[in-house]
Formats: structure tokens, C-alpha cells, sequence
């Protein structure tokens, strides 16, 4: 009969792979500055993953502003668009999206 072996350096109690993980998961909106920033209650040991979920309109996007083991803060903003022949074209300019739906998975590294 085999057991699992206890590991040196483990983030938690054993998984599947021998090593569980910390995930945490967050939902708001931005603010005023198209900010959506979050302080972790219990921070971190190294800097976690933030993984955004992709925005619903396809000129959305999301630029991280700041990621550290206390928290993290991620920017939505626009990207202005422009028709040339019948293409859209994303161009350089860009908005801050205030009030924009913001849900974000963090796991440990």
C-alpha cells in the first residue's frame, strides 16, 4: 500500500499533485478612475497569480496597474476604434471604463 509523502516547502495540506493552492476569487466594479483594487485580507507569501476575466466588449481590455502579496489594482479601459474600408481598427487612444463588472480569480504561486 503506498502513502502519500509529506513534502518539504508545501503550500498546504496535500492535493492531488502533492501540493494544495490558496484561490480566492473577487467581484465589484470600477471606479471613477476605471480602477477595480482589492487589499487581501491575509496577504500573500510571494506575489499570487491575478487573473482577470475577460471583458464582455470586444474593445475592453484589462491592463494590470499594480500586483504585490497585499493586494492588487487593474485598470479596464477602452480602446478607440476607427473604420477604414470597411475594417475596424482598433487605434491608440484609449478610456478609463467606469462601472465596467469586474471579477478576478487570484492562486497562489
Amino acid at each position: 500500500m503506498m502513502y502519500p509523502r509529506k513534502m518539504r516547502g508545501s503550500k498546504g495540506l496535500p492535493g492531488t499533485n502533492g501540493i494544495s493552492k490558496r484561490i480566492e476569487a473577487y467581484t465589484g466594479i470600477t471606479d471613477a478612475n476605471g480602477l477595480y483594487t482589492i487589499t487581501y485580507a491575509t496577504p500573500f507569501l510571494v506575489v499570487p497569480n491575478a487573473q482577470p476575466e475577460p471583458p464582455a466588449v470586444a474593445n475592453y481590455t484589462w491592463v494590470k496597474v499594480t500586483s504585490t502579496t497585499t493586494g492588487f489594482s487593474l485598470r479596464m479601459i477602452q480602446r478607440a476604434s476607427l473604420t477604414v474600408l470597411g475594417l475596424e481598427l482598433l487605434a491608440a487612444q484609449f478610456t478609463n471604463v467606469v462601472g465596467a463588472a469586474a471579477r478576478v480569480l487570484v492562486v497562489e504561486s
